[in-house]
């Protein structure tokens, strides 16, 4: 999708203003929850931890209060995977993964952040529970391509590759490269 595409270009922009907005309202959680997601997506792995430790607190009881907490949880649980915050894995995980069917909608902000499953199965591999990884990864990408939710896609076929490469089953070493080569390639004809 264009559109999403295009928000998360405006949101890496503007990641100087989102910090200081998220500094200012500490009780918010949304704004860490970009805030992390956008450096981890950008490698910085130590940033997004410190950003994570932030809203971590007693048990992460300020993203609990939060009725937005599930769509913070997938922005704070592919941050976490991407930096192994041992923390954020335990308590996002097990919160996560019985809505792992649906989709991370906001109808505030008017935006699909993709399978909850995708996010699990990231959680997943990060814990080393590679063959759950896969399994959540294959249900997220089976439900983008029925709604033709390509950006999506890409990322969950790029994961599946990288969970597959890591688990090394018979049979894995060609699936990751067929995945990732279609992935590249879905990825540059959407300008990704």
């Amino acid at each position: 999708n264009p559109t999403i595409l295009a928000t998360f270009a405006v949101i890496a922009a503007v990641l100087p203003m989102g910090r200081a907005s998220a500094d200012a309202l500490p009780a918010m959680t949304g704004g860490h929850a970009w805030v992390a997601w956008i450096l981890a997506e950008e490698g910085d792995l130590e940033g997004a931890a410190a950003r994570i430790d932030r809203v971590a607190g007693d048990d992460f009881d300020a993203l609990a209060r939060n009725p937005f907490w599930h769509l913070e949880a997938v922005l704070f649980g592919q941050a976490a995977a991407a930096c192994g915050h041992v923390r954020a894995l335990a308590w996002i995980t097990p919160r996560l993964a019985p809505l792992a069917r649906h989709r991370a909608v906001s109808a505030t902000a008017l935006a699909d952040f993709g399978p909850i499953g995708r996010t699990v199965g990231l959680l997943c591999a990060a814990l080393g529970r590679a063959d759950e990884a896969v399994l959540h990864l294959e249900t997220a990408i089976a439900a983008d391509a029925r709604i033709g939710a390509r950006p999506h896609r890409v990322h969950g076929e790029i994961d599946l590759a990288r969970v597959l490469r890591e688990r090394g089953a018979p049979g894995d070493a060609a699936r990751a490269d067929e995945l990732a080569a279609r992935g590249r390639s879905a990825a540059e004809a959407l300008g990704m």
